[in-house]
């Protein structure tokens, strides 16, 4: 089958092809705007936005527990995400470990 072959002339490999999908499937996720002020509803906002991406795009839970994933589409997310974190008192590097664990819970969940 030589059309199977044909996207290897868009990426390089697989683990591209897979960064990609899931970057494409992050860039899904919707947030009430203003996003809440505290940072539990900040986590609870994006938990509930991520787990509802997650049911559309179901070959994302597979690649997110599978092996890890970065890229700029990941950083712009987290980034996105400790920025109002932040605002509402929480460390950077709690902030990164309570995105990772609502990530990890919210992608167990769905898988």
């Amino acid at each position: 089958m030589p059309w199977v072959m044909t996207i290897y002339g868009y990426v390089d490999r697989k683990v591209d092809l897979l960064d990609a999908i899931a970057q494409r499937g992050l860039r899904d996720l919707r947030f009430p705007h203003p996003l809440p002020a505290d940072a539990a509803g900040i986590l609870r906002v994006w938990g509930r936005a991520l787990r509802q991406n997650l049911i559309e795009h179901p070959s994302l839970p597979m690649i997110f527990l599978s092996r890890p994933v970065i890229g700029p589409g990941i950083l712009h997310g987290l980034e996105s995400l400790l920025g109002p974190l932040a605002k509402a008192g929480m460390s950077p590097a709690h902030g990164v470990h309570a995105v990772y664990a609502v990530l990890t819970y919210a992608t167990g969940f769905v898988a």
